[in-house]
């Protein structure tokens, strides 16, 4: 990429990262406290408030593998994207308006598809180029601002349930959707105003050959395991804090904090990382440091032992999506195949953060809800195999 074609795009990349920012520390605002707000506020049920996570990550996982068919031609993406950060600003102030579960589930479903495609467009935009090196630096780039994002999030959010309570933090989030739409707005202008054609014209048969890839199929499902981990320590671990810990609604947030600032650093520690070792060798520890984890959060009610549980899982997050993404991105080179193999692999954040809750739920029937996180260890630990089962291959093509 010349100097000259590279400013427009660095341009576009910063937008995107900022953006990105914007929206995972909103999400990380509210996410720690929703469960709370509803258990308290609008009288849910504990094994209700798994689903309050599950739809969002459905709707999510839907408008994922549907978008993987919508084209990023200006006239479709425009508006498309333009109103999914309008829903951003708007959803959490209907969190806290709705005085109903199901109209709160509703607006959680909106919010959940207007997420996801709107960072599914911003991935594709961040790998926009065609240079190799240049592509995973776009991603560490971006994948750093979101995980800035994902820190950022609970320090305000604590200030903010600190100060003035859980329902106005909600109301406090749709700040951050206001700055996601300002950037973010720039940032589709930036792309889509010299090209109004497809950004991929390969043929339908290398498009999905990916599918039946090995390499896809168990990295997607390493990364799945430990979603699904994650998504059940996201929906339960605050009532866990909470009424079995007794942690007030600002330690809990702190909690979150401590877990983003984790994965931040770990993911600072990814390049040093991979040079010295292989890269499913890396994956393979971190997903059984966060199998060890869960085991703390979901059996020991000690605060310090609870929130080292956090810390530990954190390792995984930080590192398994760029992990992953690496994985692909040095695996297919061509360009139709590695976005539909992201499109797949983004699907398993939403896919984890939908089946977590709901397993998580459907054992609140038979355990109480002090245990009910037992059963999140057993994924990461899959994870572990998964990536086992694949070394070989990625062994194979790397000395190719």
């Amino acid at each position: 990429m010349s100097r000259k074609d590279r400013q427009p795009f660095d341009r576009t990349l910063k937008s995107l990262s900022a953006t990105g920012f914007f929206i995972s520390a909103q999400q990380q605002m509210i996410n720690p406290v929703i469960g709370i707000y509803a258990n308290e506020s609008l009288r849910v049920s504990p094994a209700l408030v798994g689903y309050i996570f599950t739809l969002f990550s459905l709707s999510s996982l839907l408008t994922k593998l549907s978008s993987f068919m919508i084209t990023t031609r200006r006239r479709v993406a425009n508006p498309l994207f333009v109103s999914g950060l309008l829903i951003s600003v708007f959803a959490p102030l209907g969190y806290v308006l709705v005085e109903d579960y199901v109209a709160l589930l509703i607006l959680r479903i909106v919010h959940g598809a207007a997420f996801a495609y709107d960072t599914v467009l911003m991935l594709t935009v961040a790998g926009h180029t065609q240079d190799k090196n240049e592509l995973l630096n776009a991603i560490q780039r971006y994948t750093t601002f979101l995980a800035v994002g994902l820190t950022a999030g609970p320090v305000i959010g604590t200030a903010s349930v600190s100060l003035f309570g859980v329902r106005q933090t909600l109301l406090a989030s749709s700040a951050m959707g206001v700055g996601a739409f300002i950037t973010g707005f720039r940032s589709v202008r930036l792309v889509f105003d010299k090209s109004d054609t497809p950004t991929s014209t390969s043929s339908k048969q290398s498009t999905l050959k990916p599918l039946r890839d090995r390499v896809l199929i168990y990295t997607s499902l390493a990364y799945l395991s430990y979603n699904i981990a994650y998504g059940g320590v996201l929906a339960f671990s605050p009532l866990i804090a909470r009424k079995e810990i007794g942690l007030t609604e600002n330690l809990i947030t702190v909690l979150f904090f401590l877990y983003y600032f984790s994965a931040l650093l770990s993911r600072a520690m990814l390049s040093r990382l991979i040079s010295r070792i292989k890269v499913q060798t890396v994956y393979q520890l971190i997903l059984l440091i966060s199998a060890v984890g869960a085991l703390l959060i979901a059996v020991f009610r000690s605060p310090a032992v609870f929130a080292s549980g956090y810390v530990l899982m954190a390792v995984a997050h930080g590192l398994s999506f760029p992990l992953s993404t690496l994985i692909i991105a040095r695996h297919y080179e061509n360009d139709a195949a590695r976005l539909t193999a992201n499109s797949i692999l983004m699907s398993m954040w939403d896919a984890g953060m939908m089946v977590g809750p709901l397993v998580s739920s459907a054992f609140l029937a038979f355990i109480p809800l002090n245990f009910v996180l037992i059963p999140m260890v057993v994924f990461p630990v899959a994870g572990c195999l998964f990536m086992i089962l694949v070394s070989g291959t990625l062994d194979k093509y790397s000395r190719k």
